[in-house]
């Protein structure tokens, strides 16, 4: 029999191949964004503050500290099947610590040099996109009053505008290391060969945009010291748009 929702074998197989497109296109669109997060990263230069990195330790130990209990574990008993001591375990965080502080400060400014802004218009439709999305067809009228609410919500709405500001930041870093810039961009590199790799395999308009960042971004990183630790990456994004600050450990059998 088909599945429930379906007329015939042909909406089935139509919806079925939807989905798999869907799912395609996004893996795709998630591979380049990492791709060209990896370009920026790789040439724009970030000075920061040695406390930055001891408070980015602190929060992805804090973080795994939280996954373990919910497993029934405390992080003595890990450290211990781990066979390793406190120390060893937070020299080993290091480079992730390093490499999450680095591309959340690189994402933050490359968002100021092109001025990336969500407004409260942007905001409500996608609130009312995820209303309509999560509404099921035979929701009464107090479900849906019940999630509007819920998607009015302050903390809710800073959510969303933190998620689509992820979202519309990798898109432009993208369009950057494709190639596709503004127009008022594009005077300055009217004589330059768009394919030529600038010596390092990189477009010339991602090291372009590197130069911007690198003017800016090393004076801010240890100026704006306690700014810059205590804000959440801007790329906690949805649907994993955003890379993970690191790689949670698997955690022992109990």
């Amino acid at each position: 029999s088909l599945s429930e929702g379906y007329d015939d074998f042909a909406s089935l197989r139509a919806s079925v191949v939807a989905n798999l497109t869907a799912q395609a296109e996004a893996a795709a669109r998630n591979e380049l964004e990492q791709k060209s997060l990896a370009a920026i990263c790789q040439v724009a230069i970030v000075n920061a503050s040695p406390l930055l990195y001891e408070r980015e330790v602190d929060a992805i130990r804090s973080e795994r500290e939280r996954m373990l209990q919910q497993q029934g574990l405390d992080m003595a008993t890990y450290l211990n099947f781990m066979g390793k001591s406190e120390d060893e375990y937070l020299a080993e965080m290091r480079p992730d610590a390093e490499r999450s502080l680095t591309t959340r400060l690189i994402l933050r400014k490359l968002a100021e040099v092109e001025q990336i802004e969500i407004s409260d218009d942007d905001v409500q439709t996608e609130s009312e996109r995820l209303l309509e999305s999560s509404t099921a067809e035979d929701a009464t009228d107090e479900n849906i009053r019940a999630m509007r609410e819920f998607l009015n919500s302050t903390s809710t709405r800073d959510n969303i505008r933190s998620t689509l500001h992820a979202r519309r930041v990798l898109e432009r870093l993208t369009e950057i290391t494709q190639g596709k810039l503004d127009d008022e961009r594009t005077d300055r590199d009217d004589q330059r060969d768009d394919q030529e790799d600038n010596g390092a395999g990189i477009p010339a308009e991602t090291s372009d945009t590197a130069a911007d960042l690198n003017a800016e971004t090393s004076d801010s990183a240890v100026a704006d010291t306690d700014a810059n630790a205590s804000a959440q990456p801007d790329t906690d994004h949805e649907g994993g748009d955003t890379p993970a600050p690191a790689a949670s450990e698997p955690a022992p059998q109990a």
